[in-house]
């Protein structure tokens, strides 16, 4: 507002010496997405305007932003175009440096070098197109038929294999982690299983506290157990996932390159050891593809099996058993201390000529191998009707190896303790030591076991050949077995040979019985 002619003249005065604000150059920042949106006119987040072009379809025009005063006392920009300039550069720099430098400002050389990447980049993308139509080609159509039994086998091998890596146990506000599904198998079954309360001996009740299960109570311990494996994880599942992985394998592989998992191996060596002609029919049914005879009797016979106390067989014992230290798997100053253990077995009568060693085996041998015939004074060996092994057990480790075995008949006991002092003195010299001896009731073991017993009724080896005190100890599971068979023949009246009594009252096996059936 003017009062008077000397404001008009200032207002006058400062427009002539004013210059007028040049804005932002539209040419300078067209490549921005910006300008073209809303017919030349830029919003904020919040849609406001905050710039403008003077008139979008002339060329060469500027942006102005909406606080332009258009005149300005001095400079080229006002303070608002300014700011909006400078925002406007750095949008121009995120977009370049985004999308690269453009094609017409690259030189020559730089051209060059991205034209052969792109056509290194294509190369790769062609190769690995034709890889992915190959894999498809090969790829069978199982069918709607078979189809649910992959899906099945996928979902059961996938649930398997996260119980065997998660041994958790999700009983009620457990949550304990195991090292393997064996020991989570030991703590349910040893912790978790108990009769529920209000249930009697004579009818218990065992509930599965299982997470999210949901089965009815179980009226036997054995029942609840079985039914616990479905949720831990059996030890022995593990194997089905090797063997049918082995199977596979084998179908699309030839005889001559298969090469057969140890698990599979071993179990296949297990058949083939209690029956050969059994697994022989097994394998040619067409039921399951397993190595042949020839196959597993290059593992079996990997090292020729000699009787009696031999170094080749005790170095063989304990170049695997520095292996076995050398995994980490047992205590380097105490696992050497172990249990002789030996047990004489039935074996069929007759001779068997070994084309390793050129001779006939089926004879006796150890001590005093030779006998007299009734008839003529020449001597003559006899065959042997008994097989003696002997075991080497670790007490500190789960180290275990059959270290030597005799062909007897009849052995006597004094027999029995020279031989069994030698194998003594012989593992000593590979750096095992025997602290004890295990064996059963057996008549020569019983004459053995007898000629060491001291005055106080303790069966031990004093004066051994080592120079300390070797202890003996009964089989606990041949002591149960005689004690089932005493039991099983004692009872009242005719046809049994014994009445077994505890104070008054008869003992006999029924009662085992009837309590097994009861729980």
């Amino acid at each position: 507002k003017m009062s008077s002619a000397g404001d008009f003249c200032a207002v006058t005065s400062a427009v002539e010496h004013a210059t007028q604000c040049r804005g932002c150059s539209l040419e300078k920042y067209s490549s921005l997405p910006s300008c073209t949106i809303f017919n030349g006119v830029f919003r904020g987040k919040d849609g406001t305007i905050t710039a403008q072009v003077e008139e979008p379809w002339v060329p060469g025009q500027s942006i102005r932003t909406a606080a332009c005063p258009m005149l300005i006392p001095s400079g080229e920009q006002c303070k608002p175009c300014y700011l909006f300039e400078g925002s406007l550069r750095k949008s121009l720099s995120r977009l370049r440096n985004r999308t690269g430098t453009e094609p017409q400002y690259m030189s020559h050389s730089t051209l060059v070098a991205a034209l052969k990447s792109e056509k290194a980049l294509r190369k790769n993308l062609e190769a690995l197109l034709k890889d992915l139509e190959a894999k498809r080609e090969s790829m069978v159509d199982v069918g709607d038929e078979f189809s649910p039994v992959f899906q099945n086998l996928k979902s059961g091998l996938s649930d398997l294999q996260c119980k065997m890596d998660n041994p958790i146990c999700l009983w009620e506000s457990c949550n304990m982690l195991f090292a393997s599904v064996e020991d989570l198998v030991s703590h349910v079954c040893g912790t978790h299983i108990r009769s529920a309360d209000g249930a009697t001996q004579l009818r218990p009740v065992y509930r599965c506290c299982w997470e999210d299960c949901t089965h009815t109570p179980f009226s036997s311990r054995a029942v609840i157990e079985s039914h616990l494996l479905i949720h831990t994880g059996r030890p022995q599942d593990q194997f089905f996932a090797v063997m049918l992985a082995d199977q596979a394998k084998a179908l699309s592989c030839s005889p001559n390159q298969m090469r057969w998992h140890p698990s599979v191996l071993r179990f296949c060596l297990q058949q083939f050891s209690r029956s050969a002609t059994a697994y022989d029919q097994m394998r040619k049914s067409g039921l399951l593809k397993l190595p042949s005879g020839r196959t597993l009797l290059r593992y079996q016979n990997s090292q020729a099996p000699q009787s009696g106390w031999n170094d080749i067989t005790l170095s063989s014992m304990r170049t695997l058993f520095d292996k076995f230290l050398a995994e980490g798997k047992g205590h380097r100053d105490r696992a050497h201390y172990g249990v002789l253990v030996f047990d004489e077995v039935k074996i069929k009568e007759g001779l068997l000529w070994d084309q390793r060693s050129d001779k006939l085996v089926g004879f006796i041998d150890g001590i005093d191998g030779v006998v007299q015939s009734p008839g003529p004074s020449t001597p003559v060996q006899a065959l042997a009707t008994h097989a003696l092994q002997f075991s080497f057990k670790s007490i500190f480790a789960p180290f275990s190896y059959p270290c030597s075995y005799y062909f007897t008949n009849a052995i006597c006991g004094w027999q029995l303790r020279k031989i069994f002092f030698e194998g003594v003195l012989n593992l000593y010299r590979h750096g095992f030591s025997v602290v004890a001896g295990c064996c059963d009731g057996g008549g020569c073991n019983r004459s053995f076991l007898r000629s060491m017993k001291d005055a106080e009724g303790v069966v031990v080896a004093k004066n051994s050949p080592v120079g300390y005190p070797i202890f003996f100890i009964s089989d606990p599971t041949h002591l149960v077995k005689k004690f089932r068979n005493n039991l099983a023949r004692s009872g009242c009246g005719n046809g049994f040979p014994r009445h077994l009594q505890v104070g008054n009252h008869s003992a006999v096996w029924q009662q085992v019985r009837d309590v097994f059936a009861r729980d």
